[in-house]
């Protein structure tokens, strides 16, 4: 059942992001095809200037896009009229939420794929393999400098690092829906103010730590921290990994209770 209701949630995701990822696709051909007509003259330079502005925009709204349609899609088939029938299947609250945000992952990184495919189909050509060979030196400068073995593991924390970021915003704002739904009435704006609430924490929380760290700066406990991130920073990179996994781990939890012991369809 659960692998039903996971093809289910890519078709109707979709449904939606499909056509969108189509738009960027033909933006990124009419840039390229502007590209054929390359010459000095201002209209060229007006014409090919506004298409790289619409392929911009355009991936903006793509990663915008993606983010409005995944959480949506949460809210309302689990903690609306729909939810009665969501939760009529012989599927777990845990089931529900686990498939809502592998989805959500799945579309978000298949959004990024589309965007840089865009960006290459507009860019390709001469211009494009100048890039290329660009990143490809600075990635040798990288490899010369740490080491071929140390380099890979670098690429592997840091994307690592990066899903971990995107898995801890969709969680978060899942929890957050999940406290506000909570609410008798207004439940989208009680979501958006214990989101709000839970960042001005956060905020103040990190500013009392930079104090911290300013007042302790120079101390023997400061050493030691920057000691161990030049000396260690693969190490230091794996601890923020599992913060955002902790913060993961801690939000799912938060959902999966209140939607199985607090729901309110009501």
């Amino acid at each position: 059942m659960v692998t039903r209701l996971f093809k289910y949630e890519i078709r109707s995701l979709g449904r939606t992001m499909l056509p969108i990822w189509g738009v960027l696709g033909g933006i990124a051909l009419l840039t390229r095809l502007i590209r054929f007509f390359e010459s000095e003259s201002t209209v060229y330079g007006v014409v090919f200037g506004s298409a790289v502005v619409a392929l911009s925009l355009g991936i903006i709204a793509v990663a915008a896009m993606t983010v409005v349609t995944v959480i949506r899609r949460f809210y309302t088939n689990l903690y609306t009229a729909e939810g009665y029938l969501s939760f009529t299947l012989p599927v777990t609250p845990f089931q529900h939420i686990s498939v809502k945000f592998w989805t959500a992952m799945l579309f978000t990184a298949a959004s990024a794929v589309v965007a840089f495919a865009a960006f290459c189909v507009a860019f390709s050509g001469e211009l494009l393999v100048e890039m290329w060979h660009v990143a490809i030196y600075y990635c040798r400068q990288m490899i010369e400098a740490a080491g071929p073995g140390r380099f890979v593991l670098y690429a592997v924390e840091f994307a690592l690092i990066a899903l971990c970021a995107a898995a801890t915003f969709y969680l978060l704002v899942y929890a957050c829906i999940a406290v506000g739904q909570m609410a008798k009435k207004n439940k989208i704006l009680a979501a958006v103010g214990v989101y709000f609430a839970y960042y001005f924490a956060t905020q103040i929380l990190g500013t009392i730590l930079i104090v911290f760290m300013i007042v302790l700066d120079g101390s023997a406990f400061m050493l030691a921290i920057n000691d161990f991130i030049n000396d260690y920073p693969n190490a230091a990179l794996a601890i923020g990994i599992g913060y955002y996994l902790a913060q993961c781990a801690i939000f799912f939890g938060v959902t999966n209770v209140i939607t199985y012991k607090k729901l309110n369809l009501e």
